[in-house]
């Protein structure tokens, strides 16, 4: 049986934000004391944000907003990885045969794997893209980039990008259900 093995791995993060601050940025919010804490208690010290909550606050934006818009940064970070490994691994974008994509926050078609063209790959370069499965979909895709490899005896790339900050949600953010709903026609707070 053919062996096949993975020759390069690249991690590109967006920029760092304190948790901290982050925690912050909730604490005001109905329900926010909650999150807070558990930012507060994680352990981590920054987190990678494609869009920074303090410059432009991507709670209150709409889905398709949110959509466009974690596409347009995870393309972004994505072409950068994908560069950063072939060149480390010394192979140029047009001896890529296979390009799966899995993304638990990036949704749409055409998505990531629209990337192949715009990175120099050829035009029989297969794509597959794995979604909604959540994190776990790295597993599949690394199975289908084996099986590709080993069958067609070309090199194949897998992207894995996740982008949780253009999905944060407007409050409230509780675990409790409130006794009464606190939307009601005459006093409506800004998240009903």
């Amino acid at each position: 049986m053919p062996s096949t093995r993975i020759v390069e791995i690249s991690f590109c993060a967006p920029p760092l934000v304190r948790t901290e601050e982050f925690a912050k940025l909730f604490a005001a919010d109905v329900g926010g004391d909650d999150v807070a804490r558990v930012v507060r208690n994680s352990a981590i010290d920054t987190k990678g944000m494609a869009v920074n909550p303090f410059a432009e606050d991507p709670r209150w934006w709409p889905t398709s907003v949110r959509m466009d818009r974690g596409l347009l940064e995870a393309r972004a970070l994505a072409t950068e990885a994908i560069t950063l490994a072939l060149g480390r691994a010394g192979l140029r974008p047009d001896e890529i045969g296979f390009l799966a994509t899995v993304t638990t926050t990036t949704h749409s078609a055409p998505g990531l794997d629209a990337l192949a063209p715009a990175l120099g790959m050829r035009d029989d370069t297969a794509t597959l893209s794995l979604g909604p499965m959540g994190c776990y979909a790295a597993l599949p895709a690394l199975s289908a980039c084996r099986d590709w490899v080993e069958t067609h005896r070309r090199p194949a790339v897998l992207l894995a990008v996740d982008l949780f900050s253009p999905h944060l949600q407007p409050p409230p953010t509780t675990r409790r259900r409130p006794s009464a709903s606190p939307c009601s026609a005459t006093a409506r707070p800004p998240w009903c």
